[in-house]
């Protein structure tokens, strides 16, 4: 049984707030239009609500999330001791397996990630309380969904508030995980959707809106029939069903067209405003990109050329410095304050599984890491083959090659060989 009882810290009665925290006020005032999206009037002020329900709806919104959780959650993150000689890696940690395999019974570690990573780019802010023993040893982490955690400051503290399957409890600052994002002024980060994208997501969800209406209606038509015989409504209506009984539907396709009374045909072009329509969504798949500073091309919109280089290493490249990289580094710093506040360990997360680049590329990479005629290497055989996740061999592939002018220097330690090359 996963042990995952503890004392509860001691926290002083409050009045609870009339609705969810802000990140601008304790309390949501009456004028904030998320007021309306509490109630489930925000479609009916408004035309199209925006939450993070509705939010996941936009393709482009989905997309971004989905990259950026998915780069987010297969990442390895090693545990390392800074020591004299820099630093050294821990394999044998229990922290490591927690981070790394299975943070609490109904999550594995890709899907704790996630799950944090979506509430940090859509409500603003991740929770994940650290499930402690005896002896402050920490068992798991625990993640909460941002509408049921409450902060408040206290003094230089934060308290936190949180219902857990209906129990409410207070949880101190030192055994809640927060990996705040845009916005955070101490207390709690600003929302996404509610603050800076709202615009943009509802433009998007009313031309999707209008879209789906358009052709659950019935498509365009593609022509018109002109006749030069005046019809009253029971020859039009009667005209209308045997001609969608002669040609409708993909089946009567290919029966010849046939118009008699001098009934001419016209072709019907798209109207200004469909094409204005189709325009409106593109321009909204990249505006909501932006907004997550994810590449458009990464969730699909190749209609435009993409100024984050050429290549797939350049674009992995700059995904990973401009928009992965600051997320990394607010979780880890969260986890190593947390779990390492006085000590020498700390997390950090492996990226070069993202910036390796093509097979070209790396070969090149570790040809000049080896060493060799143009100039001198700093890895070995055994290193390169652990980059690979290929098995180490030991004895001469674990020694250093350094070329020095027409002869190879081979050193290990103290002891060192040299071989002239003629």
């Amino acid at each position: 049984m996963w042990p995952f009882t503890k004392n509860e810290p001691v926290v002083e009665s409050r009045v609870e707030p009339v609705l969810n925290q802000s990140a601008d006020s304790a309390l949501v005032k009456s004028g904030d239009p998320r007021v309306l999206d509490l109630f489930g009037l925000g479609e009916f002020a408004n035309g199209v609500a925006v939450n993070e329900r509705t939010a996941m709806q936009i393709s482009a919104v989905h997309g971004c999330v989905r990259v950026l959780t998915g780069a987010f959650s297969l990442l390895p993150l090693h545990l390392y001791k800074e020591t004299s000689d820099g630093r050294e890696k821990v394999s044998n940690h229990p922290m490591r397996r927690l981070l790394n395999l299975q943070p609490c019974p109904r999550f594995s570690a890709s899907s704790w990630r996630k799950y944090l990573g979506k509430s940090n780019l859509l409500k603003g802010d991740g929770f994940s309380e650290i499930m402690r023993g005896r002896n402050n040893q920490v068992l798991g982490f625990l993640p909460h969904h941002p509408d049921f955690v409450i902060v408040e400051r206290n003094g230089e503290r934060l308290d936190y508030f949180v219902d857990d399957n209906g129990k409410r409890r207070g949880v101190q600052m030192e055994d809640m995980l927060h990996v705040p994002g845009l916005g955070f002024n101490g207390v709690r980060s600003e929302s996404l959707i509610q603050h800076y994208a709202r615009t943009s997501m509802k433009g998007a969800l009313a031309a999707d809106r209008h879209a789906a209406e358009f052709f659950e209606k019935g498509t365009m038509q593609k022509f018109a029939l002109l006749s030069q015989k005046n019809m009253d409504d029971t020859v039009l209506e009667q005209f209308r069903r045997q001609w969608a009984e002669t040609y409708g539907g993909y089946r009567n396709s290919h029966k010849p067209l046939v118009l008699t009374g001098g009934t001419e045909i016209k072709e019907l072009t798209l109207s200004a405003a469909d094409a204005q329509l189709l325009e409106s969504r593109a321009f909204n798949v990249a505006d909501i990109a932006r907004f997550f500073g994810v590449p458009p091309h990464m969730i699909g919109h190749t209609e435009n050329t993409t100024s984050w280089g050429s290549g797939i290493e350049q674009m992995s490249i700059a995904f990973v410095i401009y928009s992965l990289a600051p997320f990394l580094v607010d979780f880890s710093q969260e986890i190593n304050r947390k779990l390492f506040p006085n000590e020498d360990y700390f997390f950090e997360f492996e990226t070069k599984a993202l910036l390796q680049g093509d097979s070209k590329a790396q070969a090149e990479f570790l040809r000049a890491a080896l060493g060799g005629s143009s100039g001198p290497g700093w890895m070995t055989q055994d290193e390169a083959r652990r980059i690979q996740n290929l098995k180490p061999k030991g004895g001469k592939y674990d020694e250093l090659t350094q070329w020095q002018q027409g002869s190879v220097t081979i050193s290990t330690g103290s002891n060192a060989r040299a071989t002239n090359n003629g």
